[in-house]
């Protein structure tokens, strides 16, 4: 194993030190490994690629920025949530582009039970909920407050709103708590990497061939 965690600090053999956020984090992760030809409308990214990744880092993920480098930033979603989201890109460029991209960014939760709420409300693919920290080293880190963001979704042109999600969020009750998200543009250390599944490269074959022009993925 090249990691060892001490408190917050990760070491690797070859004495490379890398700075972690003290905090736990949880992460809803993509977790499909199979895939059954004709089985339906089944989208890239449901795929348990950065679980795949984590075990061949030996529990090291790189940043998304990173891993999709030359890749245009886009989104999957449609309809109002799209709209959303490209009010809040466009925000985010405009009043602090420092800030990490939504569309760049992996979706932290900063309390496990939030995040098993979020499991069942969120998603309709399968998901693995697991721990993580995030690599201090060179990234980039944004709390916000979900409900903007759903308040967002049918109001396209609302500008203030949008600049308001791009505010730091300090929650001071337990319900502001769990509106909490945070948007990580970093590398992440997953201490539980051995209890991850990986991707059978014959998988995505199946897949590939009745989805014929893929978004492309990346994998360690």
């Amino acid at each position: 194993m090249p990691w060892t965690q001490r408190n917050d600090k990760l070491i690797g053999t070859n004495g490379e030190i890398l700075d972690l956020w003290p905090q736990e984090f949880w992460y809803l992760a993509p977790a499909r490994v199979t895939y059954t030809p004709g089985e339906g409308v089944v989208r890239p990214l449901e795929f348990a690629v950065l679980l795949h990744n984590a075990v061949k880092g030996e529990g090291l993920v790189t940043s998304l920025d990173v891993l999709l480098s030359g890749i245009e930033p886009s989104t999957e979603k449609r309809g109002a949530a799209a709209e959303a989201e490209a009010l809040l890109e466009e925000t985010r460029q405009s009043v602090n582009p420092a800030l990490p991209s939504r569309l760049r960014s992996y979706f932290l939760n900063y309390d496990r039970a939030v995040a098993e709420r979020r499991s069942a409300t969120m998603f309709r693919d399968s998901r693995r909920l697991v721990r993580c920290y995030l690599i201090r080293n060179g990234g980039r880190y944004h709390f916000a407050d979900v409900d903007v963001y759903e308040r967002l979704e049918g109001r396209p042109d609302d500008r203030v709103l949008a600049a308001k999600y791009w505010e730091l969020f300090q929650p001071k009750t337990e319900d502001e708590l769990h509106r909490l998200e945070v948007l990580a543009d970093s590398a992440l250390y997953f201490p539980d990497w051995q209890e991850f599944p990986t991707l059978d490269d014959r998988v995505l074959m199946r897949w590939s061939l009745d989805n014929p022009t893929p978004q492309r993925e990346e994998r360690g």
